[in-house]
C-alpha cells in the first residue's frame, strides 16, 4: 500500500518576490536568492521596499535629473506614486559603483540646451562632404 506524504507544517517560501519602484511605481519580480542578497546588502526587507529604485529611474537620477524630471521622461502617472525623500536619491548617487557627477540640470528644459557644433567642425564636415 502506498503511504501518503504528510504536509509540512512550515509555510512554503515563494520562489519569487514582488517589489515596486518608488520612482515609477512599476512592479518587478525578483528571484528569491537575488532578493535575499539585496536585503542582506540593505539591512532589512522593509528598508529595501521603502528605497528600491529600478534601473531605468536610477539611470536618470544618477545623472542629475530631479525625481520629477525623471518621472516625466519615463512617462509616470504622478498620481499613482508618492513623494520621495531627497536623502534616498543622494544615497543612491553616493552608493553607485561608477561615481557620476550630479549636474543641476533640473532647471533647464531640453529646448533651452544648445546642441550646436563647433564652427570649425561644421566647416570641416562641409569641406569633406563637398569634395567627396
Amino acid at each position: 500500500m502506498l503511504e501518503r506524504k504528510e504536509k509540512s507544517s512550515q509555510p512554503k517560501i515563494k520562489k519569487t518576490v514582488k517589489i515596486s519602484c518608488i520612482v515609477t511605481g512599476k512592479t518587478f519580480l525578483f528571484n528569491r536568492s537575488y532578493f535575499d542578497k539585496k536585503v542582506e546588502k540593505i539591512g532589512t526587507e522593509e528598508k529595501l521596499r521603502e528605497t528600491y529604485i529600478c534601473r531605468e529611474a536610477s539611470h536618470y537620477l544618477k545623472r542629475g535629473y530631479s525625481i520629477e524630471k525623471t518621472r516625466e521622461i519615463l512617462g509616470v502617472d504622478v498620481t499613482t506614486v508618492g513623494q520621495i525623500s531627497e536623502e534616498i536619491v543622494n544615497a543612491l548617487v553616493l552608493d553607485c559603483k561608477k561615481p557620476i557627477s550630479r549636474l543641476n540640470i533640473s532647471n533647464y528644459s531640453l529646448d533651452e540646451i544648445e546642441t550646436g557644433s563647433d564652427p570649425a567642425v561644421v566647416e570641416y564636415i562641409n569641406n569633406i562632404t563637398a569634395n567627396g
